[in-house]
């Protein structure tokens, strides 16, 4: 009697350690999930934040690049505003011109990798 005794109270201590260890395993696994997906955001967020900032600083670089080509090239190439209006001025030196401060206007408005 007192075996059987002593064999129910070691499967109730095997049971109960059995219970307590998978509560333990289970609270452990949601700790390091809430850990992970804490620090997968917060990682993101770093990253959005880096890369707005140099989106903007790259933005704000053209567009000093953009005004210093275009007071640059008014500088050096005068434009009349009349001569590019009308399909005489494809056949005239001015409309060269034009094309060109065009042409450098859009090779400074494109992104450099």
């Amino acid at each position: 009697m007192a075996q059987q005794r002593l064999s129910q109270l070691k499967q109730i201590a095997n049971y109960e350690n059995w219970a307590a260890n998978c509560i333990q395993k289970n609270w452990r696994c949601f700790q390091q999930k809430n850990w992970f997906q804490k620090l997968r955001h917060s990682t993101t967020d770093f990253q959005a934040h880096c890369r707005g900032f140099l989106v903007r600083n790259q933005f704000s670089s053209l567009l000093n690049n953009k005004t210093k080509a275009q007071s640059l090239l008014s500088s050096v190439i005068p434009i009349d505003s009349q001569s590019s209006h009308s399909d005489e001025a494809f056949a005239s030196k001015g409309s060269s011109q034009v094309w060109l401060k065009i042409f450098f206007l859009h090779i400074f408005s494109i992104k450099k990798i």
